[in-house]
């Protein structure tokens, strides 16, 4: 029987193994290194990918803010009165931006019943006239359902009570001063929409039919016809289908750490046939605004991007004050904007502008049959229909705000003082 080997011997066996598993990490490591550089030496667009913000997590919690306003304090029990009633004291309290614990009070004498009152833990009592702050978590899936809604609805269903004569300004102000424009309709074939899919990138995602980008690419020509025929038919006054008409809302957080429904922007995802129809007429007629558009334009425009905006204001400035000239301007943000356009007046700025009526008429159809639901981890919400707003992740929905621009430029156009430089 051979005898174990020594310890001298194990131990160099032992340095041999660390040796050649040192020099094998050394090779996967220099490999990693030369996939890594042949990978951005062929695609140098993964250099700028690697660099950009990580992308919004998705929306898995809410938080909703009460405030309370201090109307008295006793000193003696450290007892407060609020102006509301507290329907539960959970959740995280702050008052001057300090943590506090504030507990309900019972068994005072002083108590009145149409009143709420709370009593401070701490040694510091706050005094009136001060707010204090209730933060708390949603996160029950049907909880930020109802708390989404509940900040939503009112916005998308919010023209009921509108009376019609409401825009009649608008519409007088532009049949008298913008000139009436002349586009050319799109005029879309097999070819195009056959085309657009193989390339259009948006196209991607499944929608909420379950129709992917692969399935539409396997389809034979005779049955795309087919789909081209209905989006002929909804031009000439049909109906969309109901299948293409729902979209589901996916929430994207615009600010970091703040978790209001507020701050989330409700980007919809539609069927892919109805991104497909409706990109495809934006792209079109946006090509031919841009090529009309004389005047400082900005935004869903080849080569007028938002970034650029930023720039033309700074050179006015720097000029302005090189020339010792007289500038001035304003800075104008519409909260939510997309969720709160009118769709009449939209309507009525793109056949003004010369957009095709088939589309406008496809267009507005879409809209009042669209409902929408919300998506929280994987679960969607009731779908709810809306009479105001243009959706985000509609394509058209950018036509509609860059005619509206163009409107309000004309409008300030013709109210501007001598040599007041517009940007839009």
């Amino acid at each position: 029987m051979q005898g174990l080997p020594t310890l001298a011997t194990l131990e160099l066996i032992f340095a041999d193994f660390r040796l050649n598993y040192q020099h094998l990490e050394d090779w996967h490591r220099r490999k990693r290194g030369q996939l890594a550089q042949a990978r951005k030496e062929c695609h140098s667009k993964e250099l700028f990918r690697a660099l950009r913000p990580d992308c919004p997590e998705a929306l898995d919690f809410l938080t909703s803010t009460n405030q309370f306003q201090i109307l008295a304090v006793d000193s003696s029990t450290g007892a407060v009165q609020l102006n509301a009633d507290i329907p539960s004291f959970v959740g995280c309290w702050t008052l001057q931006g300090e943590h506090i614990h504030p507990v309900p009070v019972v068994d005072l004498d002083f108590l009145e019943s149409d009143r709420t009152w709370c009593l401070f833990e701490s040694d510091c009592l706050p005094i009136p006239g001060q707010k204090i702050q209730q933060t708390l978590s949603i996160t029950e899936v049907p909880s930020i359902h109802d708390a989404l809604l509940k900040f939503w609805l009112p916005r998308w269903q919010n023209m009921t009570h509108v009376p019609a004569d409401a825009w009649d300004r608008v519409v007088q102000f532009t049949k008298a001063f913008i000139p009436k424009g002349h586009l050319r309709p799109a005029h879309l074939g097999l070819a195009d929409y056959r085309r657009a899919f193989k390339k259009g990138s948006a196209l991607r995602t499944a929608g909420p039919d379950g129709w992917q980008k692969a399935d539409v690419l396997a389809l034979p020509d005779c049955m795309l016809a087919d789909m081209v025929k209905l989006y002929t038919h909804v031009e000439q006054g049909r109906p969309w289908p109901q299948q293409l008409t729902r979209g589901h809302v996916f929430c994207l957080q615009k600010a970091k750490h703040n978790f209001e429904p507020g701050n989330f922007r409700p980007v919809v995802l539609f069927s892919i046939w109805y991104r497909l129809w409706s990109s495809l007429q934006s792209r079109h007629y946006l090509s031919q605004l841009e090529q009309v558009a004389n005047f400082p334009a900005f935004g869903f425009l080849s080569g007028r991007g938002c970034h650029d905006l930023t720039y033309a204001v700074q050179t006015s400035i720097e000029l302005a004050l090189g020339q010792n000239a007289a500038l001035c301007g304003g800075l104008f943000d519409i909260e939510k904007c997309f969720n709160f356009i009118p769709r009449g007046p939209v309507m009525f700025l793109a056949k003004w502008f010369g957009v095709d009526d088939g589309v406008i008429c496809g267009w507005t159809s879409f809209l009042s049959a669209m409902h929408r639901a919300f998506v929280i981890r994987h679960e969607p919400s009731d779908a709810v229909c809306s009479d105001n707003g243009l959706p985000e992740g509609d394509g058209l929905s950018c036509l509609g705000m860059v005619l509206l621009d163009f409107s309000f430029h004309f409008y300030m156009r013709h109210f501007q003082l001598h040599d007041t430089l517009i940007l839009w």
